[in-house]
């Protein structure tokens, strides 16, 4: 290779000068490899001579045979067989003892590599996470959303024009609006909003909200503090931490945990038969099924004094699902256990139940966790039951002040502040809640009608289980195969037919953590009867805590059907009807094809 990694030593040199810098470095003779897992190693075998002996070891480790697959350990004496990760380990440990020397070789080898080298500063440098993955569903939406003419995927409800919007303004809402200066706003977010926000938490008040440039802002902002907080230089040497999600789910409550090498255990609803079925048309035969989340597997998923987040989303996208109260007070006693953070994605809060009775014995009883647990943060917005996704605004309300404070620390790197027009507007929804969510859910109910008699004209093509809250439901295609994929559907159907459908598989369902022997018993859990909807693959990835690692992949059986069968359907819109009546009229083509 043509340029190895040196250590420029001028700083270090400098760094000798300082103060008691030699007895800094002879007292660390004590203190163990920072990668305790790769080399067990202790200080105490080093001569105790100080820096100049730190700097003789980097040099002797700075050479090219860094790179070999098998050789002599000069660090240690020992024999390696992947010398590569072992000397990185001793790199940061160099970094631990003295940060100037590790940024002095990052500068140098981005000036005169790349490749190999230049995943090898990455690892020497930046040990802490990876980076974000490509957000998948936001890249096919960019694609498509404002080209197709019939949209049968949104999961938001119907907008307003400002018209109408300003038609609902009361007279306080009327003169902020026409004195509204354009200038900055508060970075927690305008006073009378995050007062309105508060009245739909029982005992918060202002202080308990903090409002953000759309939800999407509220869930990086909010799970980067929490989970930033415990990989800091503190916790270093503490047990690796980890998060539990619950899939399918939006792809940033999945990717943002994983780009911080938090190890990641995904909890995937099931489907499961009901005792008793949810009232459908009489024109089709109900379907014995309903989502629900597996108890047990969420025990089992559970690492005591390593789980430190639980992130949530219910009423659930895109399946529909609920939870009821008795439910959500189970969740917060494992959390109450085991003390960890809940993350609660309630962007469809205010459309639980949209389609059934509000005495019936499935009606969703559920509240916001924040307001049941002092460790639960609560996500809303006004994108989805408001139909208001233009003003992007959104907002988490929770208990704990102080988190919010470092929440908003964050917020300082990205919009600083919400639009002050956004602020306004949403604050004139707020207060015209009963009025906006009572039209949006009469549109989702006749929207659900017609959905039933679609289904009951393709009994043989199409099933799902109708959603218990929120306004999108996931349908199933059985004619989806591996010869006929939905990926491949769903373009025929956008080029040329202008329909647009969103596949399942933009809904991330891994990673899942398996048992040590690789077998998942589905005999240890309560609902033993509940047919799990299969991965995306035959391979599930159980992601381990050291991030230098490669994930393990465990093969499981064959999938006959699994979420790339399903695909997301937004009741929520106005034009619903005309986008499914295009979408029936293209199948015959699809058959064709």
């Amino acid at each position: 290779w043509s340029g190895s990694p040196k250590f420029d030593m001028g700083d270090a040199q400098k760094v000798k000068k300082r103060k008691n810098s030699k007895a800094k470095f002879e007292n660390l003779e004590e203190q163990e490899c920072v990668s305790t897992q790769i080399c067990k190693i202790n200080y105490s075998k080093y001569p105790k001579d100080g820096l100049k002996a730190t700097e003789n070891r980097i040099k002797e480790h700075n050479c090219l045979k860094l790179f070999s697959d098998e050789l002599h350990c000069t660090y240690c004496d020992k024999v390696v067989s992947n010398h590569r990760s072992h000397c990185i380990a001793h790199m940061k440990t160099a970094e631990h003892l003295k940060n100037e020397m590790i940024y002095h070789t990052k500068s140098n080898c981005e000036r005169n590599t790349d490749g190999p080298h230049a995943d090898f500063v990455l690892k020497a440098t930046n040990t802490s996470g990876r980076k974000l993955e490509p957000f998948q569903l936001e890249i096919f939406f960019a694609k498509h959303e404002f080209t197709a003419k019939h949209l049968l995927c949104c999961s938001d409800c119907e907008t307003f024009t400002m018209k109408d919007l300003l038609s609902m303004a009361d007279a306080e809402c009327t003169y902020l609006w026409e004195n509204l200066k354009l200038g900055y706003t508060e970075t927690k977010g305008l006073p009378a909003l995050r007062q309105q926000c508060s009245l739909l938490y029982e005992g918060f008040d202002s202080n308990n909200i903090l409002c953000f440039a759309g939800a999407e802002e509220g869930i990086f902002c909010t799970i980067q503090t929490i989970l930033s907080s415990l990989s800091g230089p503190k916790n270093r040497n503490a047990k690796a931490h980890h998060v539990i999600i619950i899939t399918p789910c939006y792809q940033s409550l999945l990717s943002i945990p994983a780009s911080l090498s938090f190890t990641v255990t995904t909890v995937p609803l099931t489907l499961t038969t009901n005792q008793q079925p949810l009232p459908h048309s009489q024109n089709h035969t109900p379907t014995p099924q309903e989502w629900k989340l597996n108890f047990s597997m969420l025990k089992e998923a559970i690492k005591p004094g390593q789980t430190k987040l639980l992130v949530v989303n219910f009423p659930h996208n895109p399946t529909g699902a609920i939870l009821t109260l008795a439910q959500q007070q189970e969740i917060v006693n494992m959390a109450r256990e085991h003390s960890f953070w809940i993350f609660s994605d309630e962007v469809y809060r205010g459309f639980e139940s949209v389609h059934v009775d509000n005495e019936s014995p499935n009606r969703d009883d559920s509240v916001p966790f924040c307001t049941l647990y002092p460790k639960a943060i609560s996500l809303g917005a006004m994108s989805k039951v408001y139909g208001m996704p233009g003003v992007r605004v959104g907002w988490v309300a929770c208990q704990d002040r102080q988190l919010l404070a470092r929440i908003s620390e964050s917020k300082h790197y990205l919009s600083i502040c919400n639009s002050a027009p956004s602020e306004i507007l949403a604050l004139i929804a707020l207060r015209a809640r009963d009025k906006i969510l009572a039209r949006n859910k009469s549109i989702v109910q006749h929207n659900l009608a017609l959905v039933e008699a679609f289904l009951s004209r393709h009994p043989n093509d199409f099933s799902w289980v109708p959603p218990r809250g929120g306004c999108c439901g996931f349908m199933r295609y059985h004619k989806a195969s591996s010869t006929k994929t939905l990926d491949a559907i769903t373009k025929t159907l956008v080029n040329r037919f202008g329909v647009l459908i969103l596949p399942g598989d933009n809904f991330p369902l891994h990673i899942r953590t398996l048992p040590t022997d690789g077998v998942h018993n589905e005999s240890n859990n309560a609902d033993s009867n509940a047919s799990l909807i299969p991965l995306e693959s035959c391979a599930v990835v159980e992601q381990d805590s050291n991030p230098g690692d490669s994930p393990k992949l465990v093969e499981v059986s064959n999938p006959s059907e699994g979420i790339e069968s399903f695909f997301r359907v937004g009741l929520g819109r106005a034009n619903f009807g005309e986008a499914l009546k295009a979408f029936e009229n293209a199948l015959p083509f699809l058959d064709e094809d």
